[in-house]
């Protein structure tokens, strides 16, 4: 998940930069905008959907977070760079919810705590180091080759751990 998170955050750098010889301020916040409403709407659809396999259906279901990442790459039509950041945040909502039903059925209660501060740190410790990799990938790919090669390496990173049997056959 720590690829993911650093793909993400290069982008959130170099994806203003998109915008401004793009489509434009507006549209990236609108974009912005879809994104938090697929993320809202999946986190309030897995409050009704029984998920028996949190962690495969949240990593297939991040994969999706990979047509954003595409869709500004190649500067898109607004509406379906619209409808794509829509899509990634399905995806996000989905992955978010399963890995905490994962935690909450996985780790003991006596330890919880200490795992998911583990957690929280590792998510939050590839923050800048995506911040600080966008300039120089930037510099060398241009901004939309990075957001192309993140929409593209973003799915397969997210589907790796599903290489694990032990992901695989964890269940609620």
């Amino acid at each position: 998940m720590r690829v993911e998170l650093h793909l993400r955050r290069c982008l959130r750098v170099i994806g203003p930069s998109i915008a401004a010889g793009t489509f434009g301020a507006v549209t990236g916040g609108t974009a912005l905008s879809a994104r938090a409403a697929g993320v809202l709407a999946m986190s309030i659809a897995m409050y009704r959907l029984t998920v028996r396999a949190p962690l495969v259906f949240g990593r297939i279901a991040f994969a999706l977070t990979c047509p954003p990442l595409i869709a500004i790459g190649f500067h898109a039509r607004i509406p379906l760079l619209i409808l794509s950041a829509a899509i990634g945040g399905l995806g996000s909502g989905a992955l978010a919810v399963a890995w905490e039903t994962a935690l909450q059925h996985g780790v003991p209660e006596r330890a919880l705590s200490r795992v998911a501060s583990h957690d929280d740190l590792g998510s939050f410790a590839a923050l800048p180091l995506g911040q600080i990799a966008a300039g120089p990938a930037a510099g060398s790919l241009g901004a939309a080759g990075v957001s192309i090669i993140g929409g593209f390496v973003n799915p397969l990173m997210s589907l790796l751990p599903l290489a694990s049997t032990s992901i695989r056959s964890f269940r609620t």
